[in-house]
């Protein structure tokens, strides 16, 4: 839900395949999240917080373009990156 983790010092979670959808701020100060499911969730406005860290997601490889496509456009951080990249293959 919204600010679900604000400000709690998260750096790094681990997203199961059956999250439905993830609320504004509520990973605020993530810097590294990792995605299971091969669908990406339903997200709202400014999903992972306005924090001035880089964050890095890790979706999937099969899933790269689907979730590039999908959450591009909604990941925001004052002056900072936030990119999505291929989980390694263990």
């Amino acid at each position: 839900g919204q600010s679900a983790f604000f400000n709690c010092k998260l750096k790094e979670v681990t997203l199961p395949a059956n999250l439905v959808n993830i609320g504004q701020s509520a990973f605020n100060t993530c810097e590294h999240i990792y995605v299971l499911s091969t669908t990406p969730c339903q997200i709202s406005a400014y999903p992972f917080g306005l924090s001035g860290t880089m964050l890095t997601i890790h979706v999937p490889q099969e899933s790269l373009e689907l979730y590039q496509s999908a959450w591009q456009g909604r990941l925001h951080r004052y002056g900072t990156d936030q990119i999505i990249v291929a989980m390694e293959e263990n």
